[in-house]
């Protein structure tokens, strides 16, 4: 019990201290996706384009980008050799039985990825559930690779391939949850559409 409220502890101090980062960078996404909307000056704009589901869903998309890159570029510290541990630590658990809250924290922080893309991209959706599949996975897969080789290019952070892995796993893991909630009311016989709409 212990254990689980240090994570819940380590990742609520990694998402405050990523805040100013990330509600900066949302409300220039938003300011950005509102080119669209025609209205006497911005907060009307904005309230205006709020009430629309695909303003909201592409909000929601920008600020997990935000945080996924505040949080691992952005407040990253100045590393001379990248590749100084680059093997990382492959496992979950220690073997003194204590969690790695690295490798979960890589878990949980890209479980939206898929999911939020998905309802973002209907072209990620065409067909059927496998090949939404194999999209998620070079989605995950490049995303992961795109940041820990920023990381390496600008020395912050190190290289792991532990970092690959659980981040990969993380993307895999919502993809699947994201498919099977589709297919399980599909059978219910509901518009799937309406589904993929329902954030």
């Amino acid at each position: 019990m212990e254990q689980a409220d240090l994570l819940l502890h380590e990742i609520f101090l990694i998402i405050l201290t990523n805040i100013p980062n990330v509600f900066t960078i949302t409300v220039l996404a938003s300011l950005i996706l509102l080119r669209e909307e025609q209205a006497d000056n911005l907060s009307s704009a904005w309230l205006q384009a709020w009430k629309k589901h695909t303003f909201r869903l592409r909000c929601y998309l920008c600020f997990y980008l935000a945080l996924l890159f505040s949080v691992t570029l952005l407040t990253r510290s100045y590393q001379p050799n990248p590749f100084l541990n680059i093997k990382g630590k492959l496992f979950l658990r220690y073997r003194s039985g204590a969690w790695h809250h690295g490798n979960i924290e890589n878990i949980i922080l890209f479980l939206p990825l898929c999911p939020l893309v998905l309802v973002n991209c209907k072209d990620f959706r065409r067909g059927g559930a496998l090949k939404t599949l194999w999209r998620c996975i070079l989605l995950s897969a490049g995303t992961t690779i795109l940041i820990e080789t920023m990381q390496a290019i600008l020395h912050l952070g190190t290289f792991q391939l532990s970092d690959l892995l659980f981040n990969l796993i993380g993307g895999l893991i919502g993809a699947l949850i994201s498919i099977f909630i589709s297919l399980f009311f599909e059978k219910k016989n509901c518009d799937s559409g309406r589904i993929w709409d329902a954030f």
